[in-house]
């Protein structure tokens, strides 16, 4: 079977195409905070540094801000550690496998354990970042909330008789 570089070579161009070519919608300029669907952060139409700069000034949004990076943080340490165990179960077990003949069986259920320690620490960090997540949303609302409404266009005319 002869191998056809051309095959790949369509595949990366492709992706890279499909990767490279798409449009940002900028909202109109709002002193609400708003994101991109690039994650640009904008306030007032400009590009804002961090989300703690753009709530600044409203205690509520802060506060829920906070939150935000405590459960974030949490996340990147039980994510972290489950990683730090696994790679050090899967390496002692691999160590006494090749240590003694008769500790396959011992080994390969050290790897299974380690498996599903990272597996469920896995699963709690990802349940930590999505917390802190929705907590990034609940400031974005709160801070906006906390503005005065904006006008409406024109008020509701009465329905035609």
């Amino acid at each position: 079977m002869r191998y056809h570089l051309s095959r790949p070579l369509a595949l990366a161009a492709l992706l890279a195409w499909q990767s490279g070519c798409y449009n940002v919608y900028t909202p109109a300029a709002s002193p609400r905070i708003q994101i991109r669907s690039d994650g640009v952060v904008l306030q007032n139409g400009k590009k804002i540094k961090s989300l703690a700069e753009a709530v600044r000034g409203n205690p509520a949004a802060e506060a829920e801000l906070q939150r935000a990076e405590r459960a974030k943080t949490v996340g990147d340490v039980v994510f972290v550690s489950g990683l730090g165990v696994t790679l050090s179960g899967a390496l002692s077990s691999f160590v006494l496998g090749a240590a003694r003949k008769d500790a396959p069986p011992v080994a390969l259920v050290l790897l299974s354990v380690t498996g599903v320690v990272y597996f469920t620490t896995a699963i709690i960090g990802m349940g930590y970042w999505h917390k802190g997540a929705v907590h990034e949303r609940n400031a974005i609302n709160q801070y906006n909330d906390g503005l005065a409404p904006c006008p409406s266009a024109s008020p509701a005319s009465p329905p035609a008789p």
